[in-house]
This record gives C-alpha cells, structure tokens and sequence, in this order.
C-alpha cells in the first residue's frame, strides 16, 4: 500500500515537472511564433502621404485652438482629430521613417492601427506587419484584437494584460494617472478620433519636469553646461556676421577632448546641438532645463552667425539639428515642411533653399549621434568649411507663395516635387562629412 502511494506521488511529482516545462516552452515560444508570424513579403502599409496646403491651415487652427496659454485651469475642451492628421502626425514623429510606417483608420464604434517595418536583408521575410483593432466600450476604447501577420490574438485575451498594464502606470507614474483622469471621454467617429479632456496645470507643469527629465537626464545637463558656457565665451570673440562653421568646429574640438575623458561621442554631440538650438534661437538656459536649474553666469552674446552668407540659413540648419537631437529627424522634416508651407500662404514663400539648411542640419545630427559618431567628429575638426557639411544653395527655388506653389508642383507627393526634393538629398548626399 505504502508502495503505491509512494509510486502515486512520484508520478504526480514527474507529472507536475512535466507541465511546468511545458508552461515554461509555451511563455517562450508563443512571443516567438507572434513576431515570427507578423514577418511576411508584403508590407500591411504603404508610403504614407505628405503634408499639403490644407493640412497646415487645419492643423494650425486645431493648434491654436487647443494652445495652453488660452485654456483655464479646469476648462473643459473638446478635440476633435481626422484620420489624415492623426496619421501625418504619427508618421512624421517616427523617429525611423525609412524604415517605419502606420495607417489608422477610424470608423464609427471602432479603429485600426496598422504597422510595417522594412526589416534587414533575411531569409524568413521583408516586413514586420502588425494592427490592432480598437472598439468602443462606454466613454472609453478597448481592444477588439491584435494580428501579428495572419495570426489574430482575441480581445479577451489582450485586455487582461492592458489592464494589469494601466493598473502598474497608474501606480508608478502620478503624470499618467494625471492624464488618464483628465481625458473624460475618447469616441469614435467616422474618420474622426473626439476627445474630451479637462485642463490642469499642474499636470500640465509635471509633465513639462518629466519631459525634461526624460529629454535630458540628470548625468547629461553637465555636457549642456559645458558647451553652452562654450558658445558664450566663443560669441564674444565673433565681431559681425561669422560662419556657423567657426563655431561648430570649436564644440567639435570641445566634444573630441570630452570624448577622449571617456565620454560617449554620442550623447557629446547631442548636448552640443541642443545648445547651439537654445543659443542661436536666443532662448534661456532654463527653456531646455527649467525654471529650477541654475544657469551658468555666463551667457552668449547676440552672434551674426551665417552659412552661405545668410542669416536664416544658419538658423534653419541649427534649430533642425536641435529639434533632431531632441524628438528625431522625422519631427525635424516635419517642422520645416510645416513652416515652408505655411510661409506660402502669405510669408516669405515656400523656400527649397530653406529647406535644404534644415536637411543638412538633419542630417549632421543624426549622422553625429549614430554609429559613426567619431568619423563625424574627426571630419567637424580638420580643416572644416562650409561646403564640407553644407550644400551649395544655387538654382534652387525660393519665394513660391501657395498658387505658384500649385502650378509647379501640385503638392509634396508629386513628380516634379519629388525631383527637387531627391536634388537636395543628392547634394546633402555629396557633403564630404556624409560620405
């Protein structure tokens, strides 16, 4: 009798390994079979479009309309956002647009949310393919599936998780909590994402910390300081209108010797873009770090600094640069495709010239914050001029207000806009220091 109940555990014991083996395979290969799943030939979402005249007056009056510096404490407010500029706005702040697209779309009661992204050269497939679909549950949206490829995942199985998710951010984070109170009710609409949302500001004041904190950690405001103090004591040697290319070789030379102390190349280059983006937009120290940082005593004198000879080209490649360093090279574009179009409607004029200073700016940002953070620097400090990072402006329009803008392009998506724009791309591609 002993025997057998002995040789009863003993296979409850082996039986009870046995499961949890299983269980352990199961946590480890479903996510494995989901994201193998979601690889395939075809991309779920092609090329986005591109901004338009239309685009800029919708989204100017919906930013003016939502602006903090209008809104009470307490105010209720009601924001209402079509599918087209919900999805320009999520495409332009992917931070890898070559790679990254998405397409949402909104129907009454319900959304989906589509991803690709082209992946490196491999065996099993092109794209990584994801959506998910949102349904309308109350004053709130919750998860009706997500397809990784074919595979579908039901709701019933996703919100669980969600929910244990919301539940940990509420808990951790008091600014999500913040944010999950003050929005009242999501809907959804036929091409159309409603939202009511309550204005605080001290949430409002929080997240502005975090997102400091978040943008810039304690350990790299020390890297800020030291080329913001840097370009101070430069611009008091400059006397009248200087190239932009004596001052970046300097905090080039600056960013080799603090890299030599062992820094990362990387995040020298990207303090030393966002403080060229505060000094030469003659904002304060305490813009980027708060109100509550103590700036140095320090500070730059007014500079006349130039590329090509011109004032605003400077300023264009500068404040790209910081805006790359800061959100990306897609919210970069997107800014300065948003302000030439925007000039065209009764500005200085939609400027391909203007356009190429900010690509060029782009495009030594992200290139001095990637791999080759160390080429970039060597090449920033020998014998640096213009042409070695900056392209020649020549024959490029400029000036085009929105009816000529039309005639000769149509919009951003079309053929002879895509020959001008892929010229500019040619000679930013030809600079010595991209090479």
């Amino acid at each position: 009798m002993d025997a057998t109940l002995s040789l009863d555990a003993d296979l409850i014991r082996l039986l009870l390994k046995l499961f949890l083996f299983l269980l352990l395979i199961a946590l480890f290969s479903i996510p494995t079979i989901l994201l193998l799943s979601a690889v395939q030939p075809t991309a779920l979402v092609e090329s986005p479009s591109s901004m338009d005249h239309e685009d800029v007056e919708r989204i100017t009056n919906l930013l003016r309309h939502h602006d903090p510096r209008t809104i009470r404490d307490g105010e209720f407010r009601h924001l209402s956002v079509t599918g087209r500029d919900l999805n320009l706005g999520l495409n332009y702040a992917l931070r890898d647009r070559d790679r990254s697209r998405t397409l949402v779309e909104l129907d009454k009661q319900s959304a989906t949310a589509r991803y690709s992204y082209t992946l490196p050269d491999n065996p099993v497939g092109k794209y990584f393919n994801m959506s998910v679909r949102f349904v309308q549950a109350g004053p709130r949206l919750t998860v009706g599936h997500i397809d990784f490829g074919r595979v579908k995942v039901p709701g019933q199985l996703v919100n669980p998780v969600v929910n244990s998710i919301d539940s940990y951010l509420r808990g951790r984070f008091v600014e999500y909590a913040g944010i999950m109170a003050s929005v009242k009710t999501i809907h959804l609409a036929t091409d159309e994402l409603q939202l009511v949302y309550q204005w605080q500001d001290d949430l409002a004041d929080q997240l502005k910390d975090r997102g400091r904190d978040l943008l810039l950690p304690e350990a790299d405001r020390l890297g800020v300081e030291a080329y913001y103090v840097a370009i101070a004591l430069e611009s008091r040697e400059f006397k009248g209108k200087t190239s932009l290319t004596t001052l970046l070789e300097k905090l080039f030379i600056l960013a080799r010797i603090r890299t030599q102390d062992g820094n990362d190349p990387r995040a020298e280059h990207r303090a030393l873009f966002l403080s060229l983006g505060l000094a030469i937009s003659g904002s304060s120290y305490n813009t980027l770090l708060g109100e509550k940082t103590n700036a140095p005593a320090v500070r730059p004198a007014p500079m006349a600094l130039t590329l090509s000879g011109r004032g605003d080209l400077a300023q264009h490649f500068a404040l790209s640069a910081a805006i790359s360093a800061a959100g990306g090279g897609g919210l970069a574009d997107a800014v300065g495709i948003f302000k030439e179009l925007n000039d065209s409607r009764g500005g200085s004029g939609f400027s391909f010239v203007d356009l190429l200073a900010d690509r060029a700016g782009v495009e030594l940002a992200q290139r001095a914050m990637g791999p080759d953070a160390e080429k970039i620097q060597d090449r920033m400090t020998t014998h640096l001029k213009e042409s070695d990072y900056m392209p020649d402006i020549n024959n490029l329009p400029e000036g085009l207000l929105e009816l000529e803008f039309k005639s000769l392009y149509e919009d951003l998506d079309s053929r002879d806009y895509t020959l001008v724009n892929d010229e500019i791309q040619r000679r930013i591609d030809a600079c010595s220091v991209y090479q």
